[in-house]
């Protein structure tokens, strides 16, 4: 049985209401990542966008210290340094894997 707060079936629920409501991925990625809470315990997650030509297009993360970091990364790491130890952010987009493991990711051993 089901001990959390709600079943996993009403959380679906909500997950598939929220995607139906035709506000986008944008409006709705902060109530989605909320409920998703509810059946994978986390703490803080962030979602990327990409657009047509796979670069970074938009990041919601539920960490506050993101504010300050998120532009330091973009500045510093971001399909720059983070070259040297993981694939771009770019080309891991275009992985045909869909979600990648760390070594998938990882050019060093």
């Amino acid at each position: 049985m089901y001990r959390g707060v709600d079943s996993p079936a009403r959380v679906e629920a909500r997950l598939k209401q929220l995607c139906c409501l035709g506000l986008g991925g944008e409006a709705i990625m902060p109530a989605l990542l909320k409920e998703l809470h509810a059946l994978i315990p986390s703490y803080c997650n962030t979602f990327f966008w990409a657009d047509e030509h796979q670069e970074l297009s938009n990041i919601y993360d539920e960490c506050p210290d993101s504010t300050e970091v998120g532009p330091l990364y973009v500045k510093e790491f971001y399909n720059c340094r983070e070259r040297e130890v993981y694939r771009g952010f770019s080309q891991t987009m275009r992985h045909d894997h869909g979600v990648l493991r760390d070594d998938q990711v990882l050019v060093v051993d």
